[in-house]
């Protein structure tokens, strides 16, 4: 069986593995931890992270293209103090993965960035 064999992506669930040089992370819904840490069973586990929450920026293709934009986002998360613990991007998205404590001040936070570079245009 599959690590992606436990999410249910028809209820509109998602599993992010991110591979690396020498570790590999793994963001998924809280309610499957069980299922993956026994999936995972053997495996060295370097870190296991909870009360997490994702925060998805659906951008323009013009995105990936565009000198500082990813900076943009995090220094605006910096200035709050909102810890991004991982990064995902695709052409499309960029995902931040954050404490759950930080998802209100860090909606707000790139709620005013965006409006304040439409502004600008």
């Amino acid at each position: 069986k599959k690590i992606h064999d436990i999410i249910d992506y028809e209820k509109g669930e998602t599993l992010n593995v991110i591979q690396g040089d020498y570790e590999i992370t793994i963001v998924a819904s809280q309610k499957y931890l069980e299922k993956i840490m026994h999936f995972l069973e053997g495996e060295k586990i370097l870190n296991k992270e909870t009360d997490l929450v994702s925060m998805t920026l659906n951008l323009t293709k013009e995105f990936s293209y565009t000198p500082g934009v990813l900076s943009s986002f995090t220094r605006k998360l910096a200035w709050e103090h909102i810890n991004i613990l991982e990064n995902i991007s695709t052409m499309t998205e960029l995902i931040f993965i954050i404490c759950e404590k930080d998802a209100m001040r860090a909606y707000t936070a790139l709620q005013e960035l965006i409006k304040e570079q439409e502004s600008d245009e």
